[in-house]
């Protein structure tokens, strides 16, 4: 297993300043976002040259981001234009990855999230289902591959259903993103999730959380799965166990910090504290390459 970083926690950073920030942290590996390609005056020649300049390499793409929300709602919603441009978008994600030397798209099971609870779950299946298909043909070309997410309010929330989804299409090019800050919110115990995702398996998120029985929202407002993205140990979650559960299912990917809850408040802090915290686990449970 490897670090990285997101870097949605050094949004509101030049990306010139943010690059050299998670370099001098110790990071070797940044998660980046496609919204960059559609910020005005991109030049994928300058993001190249900040890279090498900064000595980090690309271990993933997202098209999820705080700097621009719910781009790709639609990729599983029942709104054919919408849907069709959010397979566009997925489509310009995967070239984008290969044009950094990269092999990794992540995103989230989205749905039409506008509409939570009134789109039945089979059209978004069906619709999810029909977009992969179409961009297969370009993960394949690219050589790159897609880590979904289930997350609160998408189409599938909890984990082993999204794991069967994702099975059941029987690609190499489609694998299952774990997110330790939804530990609370899967359906499950954390470390029975991860096993039985394990041979889908293809990314991790790293931040911690609360459990939900600690937060004030889900007695107001039960259906709400509420979460942080804290730095490890300031909330509840049994890394421990987990990275001994990633260990013993032979992963071998990315361990990608993603401490967001700080991009208003101290992201250098967070990043550092979780750079210590992941050197830590990966060289008890793993092995550490930075």
């Amino acid at each position: 297993m490897r670090s990285a970083l997101s870097m949605n926690l050094f949004v509101r950073y030049p990306l010139e300043e943010a690059l050299e920030k998670v370099r001098a942290i110790g990071y070797g590996y940044v998660e980046l976002f496609d919204y960059l390609t559609r910020e005005e005056g991109f030049e994928l020649k300058r993001l190249k040259s900040l890279l090498s300049r900064a000595g980090l390499r690309v271990c993933s793409v997202s098209t999820v981001s705080v700097k621009l929300p719910l781009i790709n709602d639609y990729f599983a919603g029942p709104d054919e234009d919408r849907r069709k441009a959010a397979v566009g978008n997925m489509k310009g994600a995967a070239r984008f990855a290969r044009q950094l030397d990269c092999d990794l798209v992540t995103t989230e099971l989205t749905g039409n999230v506008a509409n939570v609870g009134q789109v039945d779950q089979q059209v978004s299946r069906s619709c999810f289902l029909k977009s992969v298909d179409e961009v297969m043909p370009t993960l394949e070309k690219e050589g790159v591959s897609i880590s979904f997410e289930p997350h609160p309010a998408d189409f599938i929330e909890d984990s082993n259903p999204a794991t069967d989804l994702l099975r059941s299409i029987g690609s190499r090019r489609v694998g299952y993103l774990w997110c330790a800050s939804h530990s609370f919110v899967l359906g499950g115990e954390p470390v029975e999730l991860i096993r039985y995702a394990a041979d889908v398996l293809n990314f991790v998120y790293i931040s911690d959380t609360h459990d939900r029985k600690r937060m004030m929202a889900p007695t107001l407002r039960p259906d709400v799965r509420v979460h942080e993205h804290v730095t490890p140990g300031e909330g509840n979650v049994d890394f421990g166990s987990q990275f001994k559960t990633l260990k013993e299912v032979g992963y071998e990917g990315f361990v990608c910090a993603q401490p967001f809850s700080y991009t208003d408040d101290a992201p250098e802090e967070a990043a550092a504290e979780t750079k210590k915290f992941l050197d830590k686990m990966l060289a008890r449970h793993a092995g550490v390459r930075s």
